[in-house]
């Protein structure tokens, strides 16, 4: 998913417990917890360009991972 400043994640199956940001080699950089809604809203803008982890926890227990390509 290519990106520029915010980020938008949407969830229609579950409420979002959590989002988190890593880098390339599995460093944090991001963290938003206990977001407990259908919508959580990420600014990357401070963030180099590049590739990144975006990894989302949801309610009934799942967990989403996607690529992020900030450019």
């Amino acid at each position: 998913v290519p990106v520029h400043g915010m980020l938008t994640i949407r969830s229609s199956s579950s409420l979002i417990l959590g989002v988190s940001l890593t880098n390339a080699i599995g460093q944090e950089l991001l963290r938003q917890p206990a977001v407990d809604a259908d919508l959580a809203v990420l600014d990357l803008s401070g963030l180099d360009a590049g590739y990144y982890l975006l990894i989302v926890t949801l309610q009934n227990g799942r967990i989403v991972e996607r690529k992020i390509l900030k450019y």
